[in-house]
């Protein structure tokens, strides 16, 4: 749990600059051009007139999003400060205090359920599926991004024209500290693809769609370093797996 009760305590304490960061596109590219549009991508068309559950829903930006499309939308987040904002950004919309491991909802509850860029935040994967599979219906999707492996195992240095790019190991599960800005450093844990999909299929989820999200070209003038290493390099993974229950366990 050092994950969560870190992370709580940055969220909490930055929250308000977090907002705002979020809320400024020069400095939320990688949301604004990779993980937003993957997501509606894979959620806008699945969620009319459903009950959806949205955890990790920080400040309630991208719930609002699932709202406006006819989502019957729910959201949680463990930072209370994020809720706070939340609520009050966004009072249309339900939000809870809570974590993912421990969801405060009843079995069955929920048709569609996503979580964007959280997953990684987590180090033991089953608990968390095992959760989203007691409150989501038969045949319900769970949508989730979380940084891509391949990104979290790599170094990368702009030299002026290009980037140059190392390797470290990937075959582990071991945590890794990153700053979301200077003085917001968060814990996060990789996950190779094998045990992201192994820990779906025995909590019988089945994989449907996998998106590795690279930039619009229209960012290429406008952002010239980022479209470079995002287009060349992935960041974030969307995942959108069904439930089928009747299939545990899908692997032998």
């Amino acid at each position: 749990m050092i994950g969560h009760k870190h992370n709580k305590l940055m969220y909490d304490k930055y929250g308000e600059r977090y907002h705002l960061k979020r809320n400024n596109e020069e400095d939320n590219l990688w949301n604004e051009y990779l993980d937003i549009p993957s997501m509606t991508k894979l959620i806008e068309k699945n969620v009319n007139q459903r009950n959806v559950l949205d955890i990790g829903c920080g400040s309630g930006k991208f719930a609002a999003k699932v709202k406006s499309w006819g989502g019957n939308v729910i959201g949680l987040d463990q930072s209370s400060t994020m809720i706070e904002i939340a609520r009050k950004e966004h009072p249309e919309i339900d939000f809870y205090v809570g974590i993912a491991e421990e969801l405060p909802f009843g079995d069955k509850s929920f048709e569609l359920i996503y979580s964007c860029l959280m997953v990684h935040y987590v180090k033991e994967l089953s608990p968390l599926f095992t959760e989203v599979a007691r409150v989501i219906r038969s045949f319900g999707k769970f949508i989730f991004s979380f940084h891509h492996p391949f990104d979290e195992v790599t170094n990368k240095f702009w030299n002026g024209r290009t980037y140059d790019v190392t390797m470290r190991p990937y075959f582990h599960n071991d945590e890794y500290r990153w700053n979301m800005f200077d003085d917001m450093e968060l814990v996060s844990y990789h996950h190779t693809f094998e045990t992201i999909f192994t820990s779906l299929n025995e909590n019988g989820f089945v994989v449907e769609r996998l998106i590795e999200p690279t930039p619009n070209h229209s960012t290429r003038d406008k952002h010239p370093i980022f479209y470079e290493r995002t287009s060349n390099y992935p960041s974030f993974c969307a995942i959108s797996a069904i439930y089928l229950p009747n299939s545990i366990p899908l692997m032998p």
